[in-house]
């Protein structure tokens, strides 16, 4: 593991990064992408992302289908995700896609799998219909189903219901779900990489300003 603090360039990602732009003290901006680093921590928002390795699927609503689309991926790519919830059970991940919507994903024994919700166009008999996929429902009864004493209701597949139910399901205390609390408004971030940069000599340090965060390997 490989500690870095510095500088990430956030010009406001409408989409979740594939690599970003990372500076130490006096140092070159350089770029990190995510097959070369394993995740970041922003600590002035308190948010973590963790790089993982997620199918596509290539499901839009701006195009009318004759058949239905298929949950098959074809393709894949490792991004940065935002991780929503942590816990000892079940982990929840936010990925942006070109379009700015949101889609989950859930990591439980080590297993990453995207909570499906889809809608999209259909031609039925010279109609439009609009339908929607929504097997999270399902999954998110699978995935939980392994606490007898778990009974929540399916949330809607929102940001805050879906982590106030994981929340839930891991049973956490408010202490454990705290993540990177700055202490004394000092921003810090540690950068952690799978790569070997041995150019890289200086130690870890802190830069008290509003755009010091913090990444980790």
């Amino acid at each position: 593991m490989i500690p870095i603090r510095g500088l990430i360039r956030d010009e406001g990602w409408t989409k979740s990064p594939e690599s970003i732009e990372f500076k130490v003290k006096n140092g070159p901006l350089q770029t990190f992408s995510a097959d070369d680093t394993k995740g970041f921590g922003i600590l002035s928002t308190n948010e973590i992302y963790k790089s993982k390795r997620i199918a596509l699927l290539n499901i839009t609503s701006s195009q009318v289908y004759i058949t239905a689309p298929s949950l098959e991926a074809r393709d894949s790519a490792q991004v940065f995700l935002q991780e929503i919830v942590t816990g000892n059970k079940a982990i929840l991940f936010e990925f942006l896609n070109l379009s700015e919507q949101p889609h989950y994903f859930i990591e439980k024994d080590k297993l990453l799998k995207e909570l499906y919700n889809y809608s999209f166009y259909k031609s039925i008999d010279d109609r439009t219909y609009l339908l929607v996929y929504d097997d999270y429902k399902k999954q998110l009864a699978q995935f939980c189903g392994d606490n007898e004493g778990f009974k929540a209701p399916i949330p809607p597949y929102q940001r805050k219901q879906l982590k106030q139910y994981i929340e839930n399901y891991n049973n956490l205390s408010p202490e454990e779900r705290k993540i990177y609390k700055p202490k004394n408004n000092r921003l810090t971030f540690d950068f952690d990489l799978n790569a070997s940069f041995e150019n890289w000599n200086q130690p870890p340090f802190v830069i008290e300003n509003k755009f010091t965060y913090g990444i980790w390997n």
